[in-house]
């Protein structure tokens, strides 16, 4: 159906705990030197806050490492969906 479509690779907060979430942050900087595109995603609600917290300490290292981009920049396609 030629859908365009993204996979997420890690969830960060699946187990509402601070030191899962640091686990996943952990995670996550270990896997994104070896994929061409990582999708990590966390929630707002529960535990938005936690992951706000422990996301400024990794960010920079991160940042290091990788490009941040929107998804729209993966799948141009999706900018045409509104």
């Amino acid at each position: 159906m030629n859908i365009p479509y993204l996979e997420n690779n890690l969830f960060f907060d699946e187990v509402y705990s601070v030191s899962h979430i640091k686990n996943q942050a952990k995670l996550l900087a270990r896997n994104i030197t070896f994929f061409d595109q990582f999708i990590a995603i966390g929630h707002v609600g529960t535990s938005g806050e936690m992951i706000y917290e422990i996301l400024n300490e990794y960010i920079p290292a991160y940042k290091e490492v990788a490009n941040f981009v929107t998804l729209t920049e993966l799948v141009p396609e999706l900018q045409l969906v509104k």
